[in-house]
């Protein structure tokens, strides 16, 4: 009860962990599309929240394309003009799937990243270096907008691939509207005259 009191009086959110995108199925499909440093190419996944939210974590359906080395880096860019505009931030490096196939998460984040409400943003999945080769599987529950780009490091040259079934599960943890001064003062002020209106009872 003493907790839930103090998130009242500071304003803190008890929320737990939600997911603000998700399409995975986490079903191998054994296909999808490929990202490979030798091509180059790096693929990309929209989703935009609708609320305001602090980033948790990724979740990729990825798969093993050709050769020996399958490591991917997983960043998150910003929107411009409905393409990936600039890096936000990397949340996993050097990250493989086991075996043929299988969900790879991407938590690596170093500073917290605000989700903003109403605002789109990219999950970019790009080659370790050029020797890296796996595939975004294809297998997800629904569609979304997607887009692939000829640069290793996707940069520049992102063009439309329409939309995907590429899986992705996007987690965050709700973030809580800051309370007024006014209202927080008042929710003390309160707890303060229960206590005293107790204490008046016991005596």
């Amino acid at each position: 009860m003493l907790k839930y009191l103090l998130a009242a009086f500071l304003g803190i959110s008890t929320a737990n962990a939600d997911i603000v995108f998700s399409n995975f199925t986490g079903t191998a499909k054994g296909f999808g599309l490929d990202v490979a440093g030798g091509f180059p190419q790096s693929l990309a996944e929209e989703f935009t929240p609708a609320a305001d939210y602090s980033l948790t974590d990724v979740i990729l359906e990825l798969g093993n394309g050709g050769g020996s080395d399958h490591a991917m880096n997983v960043f998150i860019f910003s929107n411009s003009s409905g393409l990936s505009g600039s890096e936000i931030e990397e949340i996993g490096s050097d990250l493989s799937p086991a075996g043929s196939e299988s969900p790879v998460t991407a938590n690596s984040i170093g500073s917290p990243i605000t989700l903003v409400s109403g605002t789109s943003y990219w999950m970019v999945l790009l080659p370790e270096d050029a020797n890296s080769d796996a595939f975004w599987d294809n297998g997800g529950s629904s569609r979304a907008p997607f887009e692939e780009s000829d640069t290793e490091t996707g940069t520049s040259g992102w063009r439309t691939a329409s939309t995907q079934l590429s899986q992705m599960e996007v987690d965050v943890t709700p973030i809580a509207a800051t309370r007024e001064p006014a209202s927080t003062v008042a929710i003390g002020c309160r707890l303060v005259l229960m206590g005293g209106i107790r204490l008046l009872r016991r005596a």
